[in-house]
């Protein structure tokens, strides 16, 4: 998708001069500021509501502008950029002495990214600088995957501005890789580049139990990525249980469910009242969907969420580290009970 050079040049006068513009990328819309100025991500973190030590991803146009952010582009980060950039995944570095602690949540280490959709490039070719580019939403809420959710997510105002890329390609948050050990590489976060595939670029193992990463990055909370509906991954037995009990309290019940389920929930649910989305066993389908379909059954006004238990393989990792963190707070809240 192309958008008119004016509006690009509209949303680069908008960060030059200190204020924030929402911009599309192939993962989720990113709410973007300056990253060379202290006040503007100041506002940045104000307007999302995000703990100062919570470290925010630069983006840029190009791997040659990317690398004088990192003290340390070494040989690694440089077959990783020609494999997966522009494209889902950060690489977390030794930062640059130049990048503001306002970027780096107050540690030594920096997370960069060159986004692969041509809205998103544009901006970043005609700004020429680093783009700090967190989910455009209230911390820890869900990000938004397209023009309307964005739009609906954060107050769109003088101070905001929002550029209108359509629907994302990827639908969840960037593989963040961490290469600050020199011998060793760690995946922080999963996202749609699976392990198996970072380890074939590098011809290298991965430390998979994360014992060399010790960093903060964006989306490790255990609560995370959540809508205001409560949200439970369950087996088939367990969930079309579950969707009985709801359905005998008079709940009104959200599904998320592999499509091959679909008689199984319509036997149960006869001519009551769900909202339920069918989907392939395809984890790409289910990370292009998953925020959507969150989203759509929260507007629904649904009182429990139920998600089909993903498959536990590194080609899901991503949709089910995402849902997992969804499902947090409603799991702490049935412990309590």
């Amino acid at each position: 998708m192309t958008i008119d050079r004016g509006e690009i040049e509209r949303a680069v006068q908008q960060l030059k001069s200190g204020k924030l513009v929402i911009f599309p990328t192939e993962t989720v819309y990113g709410l973007g500021a300056d990253a060379s100025n202290p006040d503007a991500l100041r506002l940045l973190y104000a307007t999302k509501g995000r703990p100062a030590d919570h470290p925010v991803i630069a983006h840029f146009a190009d791997v040659e502008t990317l690398a004088l952010w990192s003290s340390r582009f070494d040989e690694r980060a440089r077959k990783l950029a020609e494999m997966f950039w522009p494209g889902p995944m950060t690489l977390v570095l030794p930062k640059a002495r130049h990048v503001s602690p306002l970027v780096t949540g107050g540690q030594d280490s920096v997370g960069l990214r060159i986004p692969n959709h041509p809205v998103a490039l544009d901006l970043l070719r005609f700004f020429g600088g680093g783009v700090a580019g967190p989910s455009a939403n209230r911390f820890g809420k869900l990000s938004p995957t397209s023009h309307r959710a964005a739009s609906a997510s954060l107050e769109i105002n003088s101070e905001v501005m929002l550029l209108d890329g359509g629907d994302c390609d990827v639908g969840i948050e960037s593989t963040i890789i961490s290469l600050l050990h020199p011998e060793k590489v760690s995946i922080l976060r999963p996202g749609m580049i699976a392990a198996s595939a970072i380890q074939a670029c590098l011809s290298m193992d991965l430390d998979l139990e994360n014992k060399t990463a010790n960093v903060r990055a964006p989306g490790l909370l255990k609560s995370h990525y959540a809508p205001e509906a409560g949200v439970l991954t369950l087996d088939k037995n367990d969930l079309l249980q579950q969707l009985q009990v709801l359905l005998a309290k008079g709940q009104k019940a959200g599904l998320i469910v592999f499509r091959s389920w679909q008689n199984d929930v319509r036997l149960i649910s006869g001519n009551k009242v769900i909202e339920a989305i069918f989907l392939p066993q395809d984890p790409i389908i289910w990370g292009h969907e998953l925020y959507a379909a969150l989203r759509t059954l929260d507007e629904a006004r649904c009182d429990l969420i139920l998600v089909s238990e993903l498959p536990d393989n590194d080609l899901w990792a991503g949709p089910a580290d995402r849902l997992r963190r969804a499902c947090f707070d409603t799991e702490q809240k049935r412990l309590q009970v």
